[in-house]
């Protein structure tokens, strides 16, 4: 436990030496500079490797690349503190984009401080430890948004106790309703070792004012290994606090299908997001209360803290 709240204090301390500094030197400090030089650098890289594709470029050009690093802390009632370090890599070559005529990069990636999808405990203990993209590589297109679909490819390697190469297909679609919009995600990832998953979204959602979203989500996922089938069901209320805060309140409910079609569980959550630094550095807390089918939907409480950086384009 008491990592996990050394894990919080960690971003205000952070917070407080950068004002400090700040305010002692109105130049590029220190962590301004670490932090130029490290992107940079993947700049620098990934232009070397594009430069074969194509016509010489400025090696340090801002070509789209960017690593994200991110440290997870987990602590749930009567269970032990989790904590994982991640990374995720995200690589982008223009050049080659020219002489192939699509774009080249990660497609899953956002760094939306605001407004993006948030998970409960179950979520993220079922869904979330079979796709993880850390600790993975992958190279893949994005075909050009069409009136119909957005679909991605890729293939990669996910490092594991040994390498698990995969290769995934996602479709994207957003419809507008005047009033409220309809999103829809469809996403299947094949591994070596694993088999197939799919992956369905579908929300509702609904923009009531210029601080407030309110959204639907219905989540669905299957495992062919197992034929597993989760179904995650709530709504969710995104308040835009300022430019740099910004909260969700949430309710979900789940549903299992083995060993019979039952409700698994509920979760009431909160979820905090601020940027800690510049648009680069930030953190989430995400605490709140479940209740599981396995013991008897008695409360149990939990939180989770993420701190997280990208170096390159943010």
């Amino acid at each position: 436990m008491i990592y996990f709240f050394s894990l919080i204090e960690f971003s205000f301390f952070f917070l407080m030496a950068i004002n400090i500094a700040h305010a002692e030197d109105p130049a590029p400090n220190k962590i301004d500079r670490t932090h130029e030089k490290i992107s940079t650098s993947i700049f620098i890289i990934t232009n070397k490797i594009d430069s074969f594709f194509g016509s010489k470029i400025s090696y340090e050009e801002n070509n789209g690349s960017n690593l994200r690093l991110y440290l997870t802390g987990t602590q749930q009632e009567y269970d032990e503190f989790k904590s994982e370090p991640n990374f995720q890599l995200n690589v982008r070559f223009r050049e080659l984009e020219k002489r192939l005529n699509f774009r080249f990069e990660r497609s899953n990636t956002t760094t939306d401080t605001t407004n993006q999808k948030v998970q409960g405990p179950i979520e993220t203990t079922v869904v979330d430890d079979k796709t993880n993209s850390a600790y993975s590589t992958s190279l893949g297109f994005i075909l050009e948004k069409t009136s119909t679909w957005n679909i991605s490819v890729d293939s990669g390697i996910k490092l594991e106790s040994k390498l698990n190469p995969f290769a995934r297909v996602r479709a994207r679609k957003s419809i507008d309703f005047t009033h409220w919009e309809l999103r829809m995600i469809e996403e299947l990832i094949n591994y070596t070792y694993g088999g197939l998953f799919q992956f369905t979204t579908v929300d509702f959602n609904i923009p009531i004012n210029d601080i407030f979203d309110f959204r639907f989500v219905n989540n669905f996922s299957w495992e062919q290994r197992t034929d597993d089938i989760l179904t995650t069901h709530g709504p969710s209320l995104y308040h835009i606090l300022n430019e740099k805060m910004a909260m969700s309140y949430n309710i979900r409910s789940h549903f299992v299908n083995n060993p019979n079609e039952e409700l698994f569980g509920h979760d009431l959550f909160i979820s905090y997001r601020q940027l800690l630094y510049d648009t680069w550095f930030f953190y989430e807390i995400i605490p709140g209360i479940s209740f599981l089918r396995e013991r008897h939907f008695t409360k149990r409480g939990y939180m989770s803290a993420k701190i997280e950086a990208i170096f390159g384009n943010f």
